[in-house]
C-alpha cells in the first residue's frame, strides 16, 4: 500500500523476489522507497538468480540502498551460510567496522569462490529451472479452480479457489512421497508452495497432481 512510503525508521527490509509468493518489486518501487525512507533500505535478492529483475543498477543512483545476495539458493550452499552485500562504499565501511571476526568459515569461502569461478554452469542450470517453472505454471493453470501466481523464484505459489481442497492435495501428495509446503496462516491457507525440481521430479508431481485432481476437482 502507499502507506509504506510514509514509513519511518533506520532500516527497512524487503524480499525481492518475495517468499513465499515469488513476486519481485520493480525498480521504480525500490527507487521511490529509497527516496521516501529516512534510513537504509535493504533488499534481499536471495532468489534473484531465477529472475530477470534486480535492483543492482540502483546502487549508482542512491546512497541508502543495500542489496543482499546469497549462495544458498541457486548455488546450493545453504548449509555453509555464505552471502555478500553490495552498497555505497561508506555503508560497506561502516558494516566492516561492526562485523564479527571470523564471520565465515574457510570451507564456505572456498566453496563460494568455486561457485563464482564456475558460475556459467550454475546459470545454465538456472535457465532450465526457469523453463520448468514456466511449464509447471502453464500445466497447473489448466486445472479448474487452480491458479498459479507469477513467480521470479525457484518455486511457484499455487492457489486453490476452494479452500477445502487444499489439504486434500497436500496429504494425498504426501502419500505419493511428494512434499509441498502448506501455510496455515490466515490469508495463505488455500495456497501451497511447490519447489521447481528436475524435469523428472516435475513430471512426477504433475502426474500425482492429475490423479488427485481427478478425485477432487
Amino acid at each position: 500500500t502507499d502507506s509504506v512510503y510514509d514509513a519511518k525508521g533506520k532500516l527497512m527490509f524487503i524480499n525481492s523476489p518475495n517468499n513465499p509468493n515469488g513476486k519481485s518489486f520493480g525498480n521504480a518501487t525500490i527507487l521511490k522507497l529509497c527516496g521516501s525512507f529516512p534510513g537504509i533500505v535493504v533488499v534481499d535478492e536471495a532468489y534473484a538468480d531465477f529472475s530477470n529483475q534486480t535492483c543492482l543498477p540502483l546502487l549508482k543512483k542512491v546512497k541508502n540502498l543495500i542489496v543482499n545476495r546469497s549462495f544458498s539458493k541457486s548455488f546450493s550452499l545453504a548449509s555453509l551460510r555464505m552471502g555478500f552485500a553490495l552498497a555505497d562504499a561508506d555503508i560497506i565501511k561502516e558494516m566492516n567496522r561492526v562485523k564479527l571476526p571470523y564471520n565465515t568459515n574457510y570451507i564456505g569461502q572456498i566453496a563460494a569462490l568455486s561457485c563464482i569461478k564456475h558460475s556459467n554452469k550454475v546459470f545454465e542450470r538456472n535457465k532450465k529451472i526457469i523453463e520448468e517453472r514456466q511449464r509447471l505454471t502453464e500445466e497447473l493453470n489448466k486445472f479448474e479452480g487452480v491458479n498459479v501466481l507469477p513467480s521470479d523464484a525457484n518455486f511457484i505459489f499455487v492457489k486453490f479457489e476452494d479452500k477445502s481442497k487444499t489439504l486434500k492435495f497436500v496429504w494425498d501428495l504426501k502419500e505419493m512421497k511428494i512434499l509441498v509446503r502448506h501455510f496455515s496462516k490466515p490469508g495463505l491457507y488455500n495456497y501451497i508452495r511447490v519447489t521447481i525440481g528436475s524435469e523428472e521430479d516435475n513430471n512426477k508431481f504433475l502426474n500425482g497432481f492429475q490423479k488427485i485432481a481427478d478425485k477432487y476437482l
